[in-house]
């Protein structure tokens, strides 16, 4: 039977948790929740990919309630799917460190050349 624990074990290195308490909320909630929420999508042989897809939508939904809420309980709905895309993108971080999943493409963040922020790299 997986645990949490055991999702923290293979996903947390120590250099990450030292990061990761500097956010409270992250550290003593989002994280834990996002452990206790992998276990399903690990069970049912959910790829990570498919939770980023699914927590994109979320996103999408998220920002549509947002930008075009006119009360305070359609803004609430976005901040709530805002939330399930985050936890979203730790499952699915979850998913790939837990199985030792690698990307055949990784999306790289190129520091010293300002105007090329972002390039795809093939492993």
């Amino acid at each position: 039977m997986i645990t949490p624990k055991d999702i923290e074990k293979k996903t947390m290195s120590p250099q990450k948790r030292a990061e990761a308490k500097n956010s409270y909320f992250a550290f003593y909630i989002g994280r834990p929740l996002s452990y206790v929420l992998t276990i399903p999508f690990l069970y049912a042989g959910i790829s990570p990919n498919i939770v980023t897809m699914i927590s994109i939508v979320c996103a999408f939904i998220g920002f549509v309630f947002l930008s075009f809420g006119t009360s305070i309980e359609y803004q609430l709905v976005g901040v709530f799917f805002f939330f399930l895309w985050n936890m979203g993108d730790g499952i699915d971080g979850n998913i790939a460190r837990y199985k030792n999943l690698k990307s055949e493409k990784v999306l790289v963040h190129i520091r010293s050349r300002p105007r090329e922020q972002y390039r795809l790299r093939n492993h």
